[in-house]
């Protein structure tokens, strides 16, 4: 009898320690995995239901939870979505599928972070409705309103940033899309919406500001002039060879410049700063292939390029941009030094290249959030200014300065001037195989004190469209909005 009986304790021990080993796996190992599971109703419903904070720009909810008469009690709302749908992005069904602001200051949004633990205990003890914090950008109304209404109907983006802090006073990516329909209460609604934008002309929901990257053209010759300046081989009025094209080595091609002409019709000789003042394209083919890959990979990367500066987060992660792989060919070398072949760079990346040489060659880490408030309006963070490099001299940086004016007021970059105001710029041009090419602009502005650095970039040449499209008759107009915007907010 009592073998029996000990075989029967045995037995229901193996099951009460098989059923307490399942409950602990289930509540400790698979409890994040179940909570995010698209099927969970009750993480759904509390997800929905809850009063998430706002999104705050200029002291304005772009991005609020507004009370609706239905099960969930409250719904995500976006006004201005025309503005601020690349910032704010949406907060979807999956939390794993929400994107911008929503996805990654959703501990701060949702009330979720441990520094609002406190805020969540007194919300327990009286019974009042949870309330997630505000995240208050950086962005300036009408600075964005300007970027927006700069690129119009064209497809590309335009970030500006405050040199001395890294403060993102603009950041759009055209074209908007809006955010109101993917947050539906109906579940079908908001999918069929999400997949009709996931399947829209030029990709709406994908950021081409911080998460597209493309040839930058002729303004990847600030790097390559910078490379120079570094070395202390050359000065602005160091001669280069710059023909009106160059035989590439080791090939039958030859380097040509914009529509064939000559950099200098009574020379191949031509100084460093009147290369980039127009642009030739043979003279920096040939200085690249004279630094050598190594120089020249070495500033990429004191620009940022290459991730050497570490991941880049504003909050969202921001796509890392790429020097071509080691080994390269002179001819290689001839079209990296002019922004073309695998030279690749996100718009944000060129921003901050001029940022830094406006910043006496400091780089600045860049952010778009300044300050989480609490519901009570206690602040749980402010964004600091940072410093995450120093990719060229205080020297090097006013030469460059220097430079990129006489690009404004004698070069390429000539539209983009403003009266009264010192512009310091570089336009580029980049061929995207047999379509037009994309064009661009980095430059800030005023010169002398610097208020704002701001990149333009316009896909495929956008409505201008075709082979005429050029960064100075495109991008430098659009450009001069924005930092007028600046100069007068």
């Amino acid at each position: 009898m009592n073998t029996a009986l000990r075989k029967l304790a045995s037995v229901a021990l193996v099951m009460c320690l098989t059923l307490m080993g399942a409950a602990t796996w289930v509540q400790v190992v698979q409890a994040d995995e179940l909570n995010a599971h698209q099927n969970n109703r009750r993480t759904i419903w509390q997800q929905l239901g809850d009063t998430r904070g706002p999104i705050v720009v200029g002291g304005v909810a772009v991005a609020e939870s507004v009370v609706v008469d239905d099960e969930f009690g409250h719904q995500r709302q976006y006004v201005d979505w025309e503005l601020y749908s690349s910032i704010t992005g949406f907060q979807a069904w999956n939390s794993r599928s929400s994107t911008g602001l929503e996805r990654y200051t959703d501990e701060y949004l949702s009330s979720d972070s441990d520094q609002l633990v406190l805020t969540r205990i007194r919300d327990v003890l009286t019974g009042r409705q949870p309330e997630g914090a505000a995240v208050e950008t950086t962005i300036v109304p009408q600075v964005q309103a300007a970027a927006v209404a700069a690129l119009g109907d064209n497809e590309g983006a335009i970030v500006a940033v405050e040199p001395r802090t890294g403060r993102i006073l603009a950041l759009v990516s055209t074209p908007a899309f809006d955010p109101n329909p993917l947050v539906s209460h109906n579940y079908d609604d908001a999918a069929a919406a999400q997949t009709a934008l996931e399947q829209a002309p030029g990709n709406p929901l994908r950021s081409k500001a911080y998460n597209e990257r493309y040839a930058p053209g002729s303004t990847f010759k600030l790097i390559t002039a910078a490379a120079a300046l570094e070395s202390g081989q050359y000065s602005p009025g160091s001669m280069l060879y710059g023909p009106r094209s160059l035989e590439l080595p080791q090939t039958t091609r030859q380097m040509t410049n914009y529509g064939g002409s000559a950099c200098d019709p009574r020379s191949d000789q031509i100084s460093l700063a009147d290369s980039l003042k127009v642009s030739c394209n043979t003279s920096f083919a040939q200085l690249g292939m004279d630094l050598g890959e190594d120089a020249l990979r070495r500033q990429a990367q004191a620009f940022g390029f290459d991730g050497a500066q570490g991941e880049v987060r504003i909050p969202m992660p921001v796509l890392t941009s790429q020097f071509p792989p080691s080994g390269l060919d002179p001819p290689t070398m001839a079209r990296t030094a002019i922004g073309q072949g695998d030279v690749q760079a996100t718009p944000l990346q060129m921003a901050l290249v001029s940022a830094a040489i406006a910043n006496n060659g400091t780089m600045m880490r860049p952010y778009l959030v300044d300050t989480v408030r609490a519901a009570n309006l206690s602040v749980i963070s402010t964004t600091k200014p940072e410093k995450i490099g120093q990719p060229v001299s205080s020297q090097t940086a006013a030469q460059l300065t220097s430079m990129m004016e006489l690009v404004v007021e004698q070069g390429s970059a000539r539209p983009g001037r403003i009266d009264g105001v010192r512009v310091a710029a570089k336009t580029g041009t980049a061929q995207d195989g047999s379509r037009a090419p994309h064009v661009w602009y980095t430059g800030f502005a005023p010169a002398n004190d610097p208020q704002v650095a701001v990149v333009v970039f316009v896909k495929n040449g956008g409505t201008a469209g075709d082979d005429a499209a050029t960064g100075g008759k495109v991008a430098a107009p659009m450009a001069k909005q924005v930092i007028e915007a600046v100069l007068n907010s």
